[in-house]
């Protein structure tokens, strides 16, 4: 655990990216290669589960923080917007990307990824917080919910 370069999963779920992966967020391709690193580290312990994370970032589109808000099922992840969006406030960031896995490998979005998305998206903005982005990663590629119209 010493390395620097590594990412460090604390008891708290909160992951503390390097300085080096603190970076400006200017496409979904420049947050992919973390979240898959941390989603790799992750799938050494529980590899058949949903995990979702949420992105902090910064008014200039810097990472802030990242934090692992919940560990599901084979398929699924209950979370109400308190428990999503209070890292959120309390860091006081006014965007965020979220992130979740699929343990099968898909990466299309589900009837209930979707209706998740939406109905957080809607929390957020009532909040002051938008959601910029929900990826849906595996170890080899990602889906965009910005990139196809669908946030």
């Amino acid at each position: 655990m010493g390395c620097e370069s590594e990412i460090v999963l604390f008891a708290s779920m909160q992951v503390r990216p390097t300085k080096e992966q603190k970076i400006q967020i200017l496409n979904r391709k420049d947050l992919y290669p973390i979240m898959r690193r941390i989603l790799i580290r992750q799938g050494k312990i529980r590899a058949r589960q949903e995990y979702l994370w949420i992105v902090g970032l910064q008014t200039n589109n810097t990472i802030d923080f990242i934090e692992l808000l919940n560990i599901g099922t084979l398929n699924s992840i209950q979370l109400l917007p308190r428990e999503l969006f209070r890292i959120a406030v309390i860091k006081n960031v006014d965007k965020v990307i979220l992130v979740h896995n699929h343990p099968s490998g898909s990466l299309i979005p589900s009837r209930a990824d979707k209706s998740f998305t939406a109905s957080q998206k809607t929390a957020g903005e009532l909040l002051g917080v938008r959601i910029v982005d929900h990826l849906i990663i595996s170890d080899k590629g990602y889906f965009s919910f910005l990139e196809k119209n669908l946030i």
